[in-house]
């Protein structure tokens, strides 16, 4: 039987991204945009404008990527599906798993329809 070992996770970074209503009612996510690392830890957390739920889509990724990605969400109500956030005050916590340096979005589920409600996350060990 062959034994499959990843590489050790760098030490855990706490990342906190803000989901919230800009003034006109729309959703955000701040920052959009971030480098993380496999072991981080990123924390969305409702400021306002809830229900928000955190999602990923898997169109582009490879299905090997996808499964790494998906075993990241604890407590899924579906593939790549994080459960719903009802209040202000309410986390949901990755931890980014061991996966290709490279660019990976997630969005609020319950405001999919915005596209401005999402927010980049950019895997780079070398950061």
């Amino acid at each position: 039987m062959a034994l499959l070992l990843s590489p050790p996770l760098a030490a855990q970074r706490p990342v906190v991204i803000r989901l919230s209503a800009a003034a006109d009612g729309s959703p955000r996510m701040e920052p959009d945009r971030i480098s993380v690392r496999p072991g981080d830890v990123v924390r969305f957390r409702v400021m306002s404008g809830a229900p928000h739920a955190i999602g990923m889509l898997s169109e582009g990724l490879e299905p090997r990527v996808a499964a790494i990605w998906n075993r990241a969400f604890s407590d899924r109500v579906g593939a790549l599906r994080g459960p719903l956030l009802l209040q202000a005050g309410d986390e949901y916590v990755v931890v980014v798993p061991n996966v290709p340096d490279g660019t990976y979005r997630l969005f609020c589920t319950t405001h999919r329809a915005y596209r401005s409600s999402h927010v980049d996350l950019i895997v780079n060990r070398e950061r």
